[in-house]
C-alpha cells in the first residue's frame, strides 16, 4: 500500500539523519561541556505522519505529512547560540492535492543555566518561506506563495551517547504571504511538538 511505502521512506530518511550523528557524537572530544562558547551543533529532525479517516468501516480520507528540518549552530558565548535552519522541507499531500513548503530560518537561542544532562532553552526564529500548492480536483492548478516567517521554540536538549543531544520542543511558526491586490494577511499558523537529534563538538 502507498502509505506503507511512505512510512518506510520516512524511516529510512530518519536513519540516514540520525545514525551518522550518533557515530560522530561517540567519537567527539570529551573535554568540552555543553553549552559553552566555541561549541558547534549540527543535526536536525525528521517526521512522517499518516492520518486515515474511517466512516462506517470504510476509509474515506487520508492525509500524509513529511517534514525534514536540518539544523546548525555556533555558541558565540556561554549559553547563547546562533542557530540556522538552512533549508527546512515540509510536504502535506492527499490523493488530489499537495502542499510543499521550503523554509530558511535564522534561530538565535538562549540556554538556561542547569546542571546535569538536561538543558532547557528558548529559541527565536525568523526567515522566509515558499509554499507551492497543487490540486487536480477539476483541473490541474499550481500556485506559489512566499513571504516572511517567524516564530520560536521552547524545550529541552538531553545529553545522550557522549556528545549527542535529544531535542524535545514545542514550536510555533507564523507564515505571512504576499498576495497582489490584497490588504489582509494571508498565510498560516503552525503549532507542533518536535523531536530530533543533534551533536555538539
Amino acid at each position: 500500500m502507498e502509505h506503507m511505502r511512505n512510512q518506510l521512506f520516512a524511516c529510512i530518511l530518519m536513519a540516514v539523519f540520525i545514525c551518522p550523528a550518533i557515530v560522530l557524537s561517540q567519537n567527539a572530544v570529551q573535554e568540552k561541556t555543553f553549552p559553552s562558547a566555541g561549541n558547534n551543533e549540527i543535526g536536525g529532525n525528521a517526521s512522517y505522519q499518516y492520518v486515515s479517516t474511517i466512516s462506517s468501516g470504510t476509509e474515506v480520507a487520508t492525509m500524509n505529512s513529511l517534514s525534514i528540518t536540518p539544523y546548525i549552530g555556533h555558541f558565540f558565548s556561554d549559553e547563547f547560540e546562533l542557530g540556522f535552519n538552512p533549508l527546512s522541507y515540509q510536504r502535506m499531500w492527499h490523493s488530489n492535492y499537495s502542499v510543499n513548503m521550503l523554509t530558511v530560518l535564522i534561530a538565535p537561542a538562549y540556554y538556561f543555566p542547569a546542571e546535569g544532562s538536561v538543558h532547557p532553552f528558548i529559541e527565536a526564529q525568523a526567515g522566509y518561506t515558499t509554499e507551492i500548492f497543487s490540486t487536480s480536483y477539476y483541473t490541474s492548478i499550481s500556485q506559489t506563495f512566499d513571504g516572511f516567517s517567524w516564530g520560536g521554540r521552547a524545550g529541552i536538549k538531553c545529553t545522550v551517547a557522549g556528545h549527542g543531544l535529544l531535542n524535545l520542543a514545542l514550536q510555533y511558526q507564523q507564515l505571512t504571504y504576499t498576495i497582489s491586490g490584497s490588504d489582509t494577511r494571508s498565510g498560516s499558523n503552525l503549532l507542533s511538538v518536535s523531536a530530533g537529534f543533534t551533536i555538539w563538538y
